[in-house]
């Protein structure tokens, strides 16, 4: 199919299996079209209607799919290496997929499925990521220091089994701020989670294993961290209220009370 123009075409529900579409021109409608298996390796999709299709196994290397509809796409096992999804990507699945390298940044992942993804590298900033699932990703393929660019949005998310261990993060990250979102972490394990500059105001961290965690100059005005394991961690320079809970505690272990 090399250099056919199929820009007219109507490809609603088109069966191209395995299709190998690289220089192939494709129209915008793909809605519920079966492009399992296909190659579209560095492909323009820019405001692709692809609704429902399904993608599973497809090869999306540095596609660009900027402003794509993909809603509700089956993008299980995909490979999306360094591709451009600024897309809506709401209720997508995108389990067993690879996304490294990726640019999510302001993407719609709205109820997402994000099962044994690799995202390391990708950009996730400003990405809406309310009700994403993140549950069933082993250690090694979703990192502590991916979540890090979530934290100005995560809502409702399940952190199970996120591995922090093979963070690379060695700068100081950016401020964050979650203090617009009811976030909820509970019974999360980030044993020497990197969150120095961190702003967790009013954060709902309780049970959590924050084993050896580096808070240094974080913001944890009003955060809840009740029942949080706190061994060996480094709150220096860390900002708390005087009479929230825990403060004692947390000032014996470098936090001040300078939060007003």
């Amino acid at each position: 199919l090399s250099e056919v123009d199929l820009t007219h075409a109507n490809m609603r529900g088109v069966d191209l299996r395995d299709a190998d579409l690289r220089g192939v021109e494709l129209p915008i409608f793909l809605e519920s079209a079966d492009l399992r298996g296909a190659n579209m390796e560095g492909m323009s999709l820019i405001g692709a209607r692809l609704w429902h299709a399904n993608l599973e196994g497809a090869n999306l290397k540095f596609a660009n799919l900027t402003s794509a509809y993909l809603s509700a796409a089956n993008l299980q096992g995909a490979d999306l290496q360094g591709a451009r999804l600024t897309s809506h990507l709401d209720g997508a699945d995108l389990s067993n997929a690879n996304l490294s390298n990726a640019n999510l940044s302001n993407a719609n992942l709205w109820r997402a499925l994000i099962h044994n993804t690799n995202l390391s590298g990708a950009d996730l900033r400003n990405a809406n990521t309310s009700g994403v699932d993140f549950s069933g990703n082993h250690p090694g393929v979703l990192s502590f220091s991916d979540i890090i660019p979530l934290l100005a949005n995560l809502t409702n998310i399940d952190l199970t089994n996120i591995d922090q261990t093979s963070s690379t993060q060695t700068d100081t990250p950016p401020r964050l701020s979650i203090t617009s979102y009811p976030i909820r972490f509970n019974g999360t394990d980030v044993t020497f989670a990197d969150l120095r500059g961190a702003d967790l105001s009013g954060a709902g961290l309780a049970n959590i294993n924050f084993t050896g965690a580096d808070f240094r100059n974080a913001v944890l005005c009003g955060a809840d961290l009740t029942g949080a394991a706190l061994n060996n961690a480094d709150l220096t320079g860390a900002t708390i209220h005087q009479n929230q809970s825990r403060a004692q505690e947390l000032i014996k272990l470098g936090a001040m009370p300078a939060c007003r």
